[in-house]
């Protein structure tokens, strides 16, 4: 036995002991020994206590595979082919974390195994490491194994590709049960390019199962933004967007505050006062976007007032500040000068009447933008407290 291999042994025999102290210090010593050979040799031993039956070994091995992940690759596409399926599949999961694109043509022979857990990883697989040339191979399977459909379905839309978007359309037509549906929904939504997708969504969420609503409508989102596409709302569209603001959901509400943000109405503004809404910073920051980009005054007044107790709170409040001045400023170059005064004055009013510190740098903001204007008004504001 050669000095190297045995240093390994003797490392390995205190990392997988009881003794967590001892432990500790072994992987400390693996950690920081950087010699090829070593690694080598380690990484052997640790593939035998890999196929161990004991589940401590097999999990303490999973660290040191991924600790020495730069040198892991060979050791774990000779697992996948181990006899024991825990074994193939644990090692296929471990190919998926470790991202070990050079591994696929060994997870592409794994299509073919019999054990329904490693062929399961393997499909999955597929979809975090297989580029558009494999594609064809999963759709292939799609009905060769019913009971992995959804998640065939799934792991197509990961990989994306010519011809993915027809394959996976032409099954949600077909497809009436409602769990399956879902899935496909959500792979149409990450692949779905086309107004054909997009208007048969815009027409089946108006008579949509109420669990499939909120997933309809972020697919909507989601292939509208990538055809770069606006269009109108319809009554019924929009009565949906309705209950996904009253709901505690923040990606519903993000999705739904997209699809709002450049058609909002009257109507709309009583909605964005959900209190859940309000408390999140993300979505309060969408909020700004939205009040900044409304053309109809009368709207942007309404929101407003809805909304600006909640926006000083904001982290980004400058921002804020600097965005709503444009949006004034606006009101001055169009001559619209009652409207200019009238917005300003609440402006100071509401931070003048606010004992926070992002009150006074508002008010900061306000006086070099607009610095005749502010001086009149905190004297008027300040008479009136006398």
């Amino acid at each position: 036995m050669n000095e190297i291999k045995q240093d390994a042994d003797i490392i390995l025999n205190d990392y997988y002991s009881d003794n967590l102290s001892k432990r500790d210090e072994a992987f400390n010593q693996i950690k920081s020994n950087q010699s090829t050979e070593f690694i080598n040799n380690l990484l052997s031993e640790v593939s035998k206590h890999f196929i161990s039956k004991v589940l401590k070994d097999r999990n303490l091995s999973i660290d040191i595979f991924i600790l020495l992940q730069n040198h892991s690759r060979p050791f774990l596409e000779a697992l996948i082919k181990n006899e024991d399926k825990d074994v193939r599949k644990v090692a296929v999961e471990l190919i998926t974390t470790l991202n070990y694109t050079e591994s696929l043509p060994h997870i592409i022979d794994l299509l073919e195994d019999k054990d329904e857990n490693v062929l399961y990883s393997t499909i999955e697989a597929m979809g975090k490491l297989a580029t558009y040339s494999e594609v064809y191979l999963l759709f292939e399977l799609y009905n060769k194994y019913p009971q992995f459909q959804n998640i065939i379905v799934g792991a197509i839309s990961e990989i994306g590709g010519e011809n993915t978007e027809d394959f996976i359309f032409e099954i949600f037509l077909k497809t009436e049960d409602v769990f399956s549906k879902m899935s496909l929904i959500q792979a149409l939504a990450k692949v779905g390019e086309s107004e054909q997708v997009l208007f048969k969504f815009v027409e089946e969420i108006q008579v949509a199962e109420e669990e499939l609503r909120p997933i309809y409508l972020k697919g909507i989102y989601q292939i509208a933004n990538r055809m770069n596409l606006d269009f109108e709302l319809t009554d019924e569209l929009r009565s949906i967007i309705y209950q996904s603001l009253l709901q505690n959901d923040e990606e519903y509400l993000l999705v739904a505050l997209n699809l709002l943000c450049k058609h909002i109405i009257l109507d709309d503004v009583s909605y964005f006062q959900n209190k859940f809404l309000i408390k999140n910073d993300e979505l309060r920051n969408k909020l700004i976007v939205c009040l900044c980009e409304i053309e109809d005054k009368d709207v942007y007044l309404k929101l407003f007032d809805a909304i600006i107790d909640n926006i000083i709170e904001l982290y980004t409040f400058e921002y804020f500040i600097l965005e709503i001045l444009t949006k004034i400023k606006m009101f001055e170059i169009n001559d619209d000068i009652i409207l200019f005064n009238n917005n300003l004055e609440n402006l100071i009013r509401f931070l003048k009447s606010n004992n926070k510190i992002d009150s006074e740098l508002g008010l900061n903001i306000i006086k070099k933008e607009f610095e005749p204007q502010t001086k009149e008004l905190l004297g008027k504001i300040s008479k009136e407290k006398n």
